[in-house]
């Protein structure tokens, strides 16, 4: 039951297979699920995350392929072991730690150590977030999409009859795939259409504000230019003032 969901789930969603309750094994015995996870995750024919280094990762520098070479971090990693946190703890260092309690100490779930949830968490949410994106709409979506379009066509709509030159009648049926193919190229047309307009709409929208911001920093200029005007103008009527208050009294 476990296979068939995974592999329902696999078409819609970009699966991670993870490892839990890593504290409770040994690193032998870690080691030894992680490898039977991952055979029946090939023989089961699971459609697991592919990570867009691992085919990189198999060449060497000069272009040829090395099926020997060692696997890459997180290919090495899977399935993710991970340990569930239980309690917020200072450690020596006064950094706050998520750790799970025994009775007899702590496991400090983000030590690479024991587990490997640091590694599983960049790659969710730094490393890897944007492929993973753009797997799920460029792949999952189109995969979904294309599926329930070939599914909603009538057949009726699909066939033609003809007939020979013995007046024998002739039912053709077109293809299925190039009628998907076509609705899928006018949906993805439509969307493209779409995504343009609101790039224009988003576009001007940026403009009329920097027109706005270029007439508010001229209006704001000339009010300097005002200011710097009458202060000026003050100055000479009060430097004027003073000089006749000097010749009166030397007079």
């Amino acid at each position: 039951m476990d296979v068939e969901f995974m592999k329902l789930l696999g078409t819609k969603v970009n699966i991670l297979p993870v490892l839990s309750k890593a504290d409770s094994l040994t690193r032998d015995e870690l080691e030894y699920n992680k490898k039977l996870i991952l055979q029946d995750i090939d023989h089961h024919s699971i459609p697991v995350y592919q990570f867009p280094t691992d085919e990189e990762d198999d060449y060497a520098d000069d272009g040829r392929f090395e099926s020997d070479k060692p696997p890459s971090p997180l290919r090495n990693a899977l399935p993710f072991a991970i340990v569930g946190g239980s309690k917020v703890v200072t450690d020596k260092r006064g950094r706050q730690v998520l750790v799970r309690e025994y009775p007899w100490g702590v496991i400090d779930v983000e030590d690479p150590e024991v587990s490997d949830f640091p590694l599983l968490r960049d790659l969710l949410l730094s490393t890897h977030m944007s492929d993973l994106k753009e797997t799920t709409f460029d792949y999952l979506y189109e995969n979904y999409r294309t599926d329930k379009l070939s599914n909603e066509i009538p057949g009726e709509s699909v066939t033609a009859t003809t007939s020979d030159n013995n007046g024998r009648r002739i039912v053709s049926a077109a293809s299925n795939a190039d009628s998907v193919a076509s609705n899928s190229f006018l949906a993805r047309e439509e969307q493209l259409r779409l995504e343009e307009e609101k790039l224009r709409s988003i576009e001007q929208r940026v403009q009329d504000e920097i027109a706005q911001k270029r007439m508010e920093l001229l209006r704001r200029e000339q009010e300097l230019k005002e200011l710097e005007a009458r202060l000026r103008r003050e100055a000479s009527i009060a430097d004027s003032g003073a000089s006749s208050v000097k010749s009166e009294t030397t007079a």
